[in-house]
């Protein structure tokens, strides 16, 4: 439903106090007994729901709980209406959560969560118009400490419910992960017979890296457009071309080998000092800017994000081998991640939603061709892209790697 359609009154209601409940894909009744409970769902039209569903809230210290069970009792018939990408993604069973944290009952924080450990924020406004128009509102703010994305963890069944909890954490897309000089202690490059591979490998591509931070003149950087580590050891200003040459060195310097790097190149683009995610200034202007203005401005969507990500990546090196990479900004359905040349086929890179696309023994990343021959690869990586990257027609990856930074685009400022 469209939200400037949802005329849903506001439903107040006190977040009681209880106990952690057990994340478990169960619903002990003991455990949500003294949660706010909540059972007027009603369909798009204002109509009685069909299936009675219940939903609980309830907090502690530190935690929002929500809990959901609903009494539909054929849910493989729930389909959702459009195209194939969109009937794959929403027809699984997940749930969407919307928090109103400025209390004004228009902006808010959406957060996703659903099967395969698959999970998403985004924030919006319910102003927003579905094409660019005067009643047009972007929730965008530059405020550091007010934009917090969350990681969800989720254990879900159909017939017994489900049940997550939401950690904030600082950043906007590496979410819960800890950088260079942030952990305790080493962090260890996993073998690939550990069942936890993807999680730790993950953990140690980041800890091989700093978290970066915008500094501006006032701060004592060279530029009001300057990206600085937590440790002053690395600093970048973007009002010089050369910082793209540089960020891809800095990358390449961080890991001994190809398939890691460009998983430090994911992470890197994908900090939110750099990029982030789901907003702009201008969704028409931005489209026509060259990556450095992309990088200055550092915002925009996943198409802004891949395309700073790849033009990036095309300054780095492949081993010591004199070539550079050769990386393209590619839409598969509504999002856009970057494929990049690799063992004579593709590599799938997302500086949006970094997933770990490795094959099945973890001995390397998977091409796209292994990717389409073993679904299983996506499924553990990110299933909602499954359906694009499966069917998409091959013939439509571009010849050549995006932006030359020739200065043919828009450059502002």
């Amino acid at each position: 439903m469209k939200p400037d359609r949802c005329r849903v009154a506001p439903l107040n209601i006190v977040c009681p106090r209880i106990p952690p409940p057990a994340i478990d894909g169960c619903i002990g009744e003991r455990e949500w007994d003294r949660a706010a409970q909540l059972t007027r769902f009603t369909r798009e039209g204002g109509s009685t729901a069909r299936a009675r569903t219940v939903v609980w809230v309830a907090r502690d210290e530190g935690y929002l709980y929500v809990a959901a069970r609903c009494e539909e009792r054929n849910t493989g018939a729930l389909r959702h209406t459009g195209s194939p990408y969109l009937r794959d993604l929403y027809s699984r069973d997940h749930v969407d959560v919307y928090v109103n944290p400025e209390h004004d009952h228009v902006s808010y924080r959406r957060f996703t969560v659903g099967p395969f450990e698959q999970t998403e924020s985004a924030r919006g406004s319910y102003r927003l118009s579905w094409r660019a128009g005067p009643d047009s509102r972007w929730f965008h703010t530059a405020d550091e400490a007010r934009i917090h994305p969350m990681y969800v963890r989720y254990a879900s069944t159909v017939d017994e419910g489900c049940a997550w909890f939401f950690d904030w954490s600082d950043g906007s897309l590496p979410l819960h992960y800890l950088h260079k000089g942030e952990t305790d202690g080493p962090v260890a490059d996993p073998d690939p017979s550990d069942p936890d591979f993807l999680v730790k490998k993950a953990c140690w591509i980041a800890a091989r890296q700093h978290r970066f931070y915008r500094r501006n003149t006032k701060q004592g950087a060279p530029s009001d457009f300057t990206l600085e580590s937590a440790d002053g050891s690395a600093r970048f200003n973007l009002m010089d071309p050369k910082c793209v040459t540089e960020m891809a060195q800095y990358v390449y310097d961080s890991y001994d080998n190809d398939a890691d790097r460009l998983l430090g190149m994911m992470f890197f683009a994908g900090q939110p000092a750099l990029m982030r995610a789901h907003t702009a200034y201008d969704p028409g202007a931005s489209h026509r800017l060259e990556t450095l203005s992309l990088l200055r401005f550092g915002s925009g969507y996943c198409g802004h994000m891949s395309r700073v990500m790849a033009t990036i990546l095309n300054e780095m090196e492949v081993g010591d081998t004199g070539r550079r990479h050769r990386a393209r900004n590619f839409g598969i359905g509504g999002h856009a991640l970057v494929l990049v040349e690799y063992r004579d086929d593709y590599a799938i890179l997302d500086p949006t939603h970094p997933s770990l696309y490795y094959r099945l023994d973890n001995s390397d990343l998977a091409t796209l061709k292994e990717y389409r021959e073993q679904p299983e690869i996506g499924r553990r990586a990110d299933p909602s892209h499954m359906p694009a990257l499966m069917t998409f027609n091959r013939d439509h990856i571009p010849e050549y790697p995006c932006d030359t930074l020739d200065g043919r685009g828009l450059i502002l400022p």
